[in-house]
């Protein structure tokens, strides 16, 4: 039956006792009493503040729930569900023999080095189905240095004979210039996230590049992941920093355009996620997989539309 807090007999009870072996150390509870809880709560002042206060204070203050952790979009467990005992990130040269003769796709997502970072990921289909992410680099140190960091980056594209570079448009101006200028224009393709657009991804041909919408596909891999329709490296080579920056990002609601943007909180990096998704999605120029990012058909686009 309903248990009455209120009732005068109503006492704590510990589900989880002190041993025997324990019961001369001293030990401590704590109680987390949210406000709806209390007996003396005034419900109108509760439902007002719903209306308020932000949502994430009203969860916490109002209703005592973790606001963060019901709008996480991955959990740990989901993530490392996706890791592959038998991919090592160890060393690029190691991966030669496995894109031997294979299509290699590469993402790239710029950073400044303070918070953010330029993450470069490699992945491609090697038999099992999934597109699979073999390889993750984060630039830091002396590697932020901007040319030294395009060389490097230059050096690993050409190593691994990558097929398709797909870069964070809005970060790297002068790093995609140059990319361009070295591999191609038919090699690199510029993808811009927007906040609000009928479309979830297009081609503008008189900006030379694609067009995102930004929760769409952010959304759309985190259910391939969901789903583990993509192989990561093991967790134990891909967690720091890469799986991290995955789990960093969280979902709240934008009041004003009315939509679900994914976040990061000030201090936290998400760049491996980017540098995820743009490889992803270069890599379905070739591969289309209308399973996980199928925009409208009318996009122009026949490499998108599957």
């Amino acid at each position: 039956k309903p248990i009455s807090a209120v009732h005068p007999l109503a006492k704590w009870a510990s589900m989880n006792p002190m041993r025997e072996d324990n019961k001369d150390k001293v030990t401590f509870e704590g109680y987390r009493i949210p406000q709806i809880m209390v007996p003396w709560v005034d419900w109108e002042e509760i439902l007002a503040a719903q209306e308020q206060y932000p949502r994430a204070q009203f969860m916490n203050e109002k209703l005592g729930m973790s606001y963060d952790s019901g709008v996480r979009p991955i959990t740990k467990g989901q993530l490392q569900a996706c890791c592959r005992p038998h991919i090592r990130m160890q060393d690029i040269e190691s991966f030669r023999q496995l894109t031997q003769g294979k299509q290699v796709y590469a993402g790239i997502d710029w950073g400044t080095g303070e918070h953010s970072y330029t993450v470069i990921s490699f992945g491609g289909y090697f038999g099992t189905g999934n597109f699979c992410v073999f390889w993750a680099h984060r630039f830091v140190g002396q590697d932020l240095e901007p040319q030294r960091q395009l060389d490097l980056i230059s050096q690993m594209v050409s190593l691994l004979n990558v097929k398709l570079i797909g870069v964070d448009y809005g970060g790297g101006h002068y790093p995609n210039d140059t990319l361009i200028r070295r591999f191609g224009p038919d090699r690199v393709l510029k993808y811009q996230y927007n906040p609000r657009q009928k479309k979830k991804i297009y081609w503008e041909p008189n900006l030379r590049r694609f067009m995102c919408h930004r929760t769409e596909v952010m959304a759309d891999l985190f259910n391939a992941l969901k789903r583990k329709m993509i192989d990561l490296p093991c967790w134990e080579d891909f967690q720091d920093p890469c799986g991290q920056d995955i789990l960093n990002i969280f979902s709240e609601y934008n009041e004003r355009l009315r939509i679900t943007e994914y976040k990061h909180a000030p201090g936290k990096a998400d760049d491996s996620f980017h540098s995820l998704l743009y490889c992803l999605l270069a890599s379905m120029i070739q591969h289309p997989r209308p399973d996980i990012v199928r925009p409208p058909k009318e996009t122009g686009i026949p490499q998108y539309a599957g």
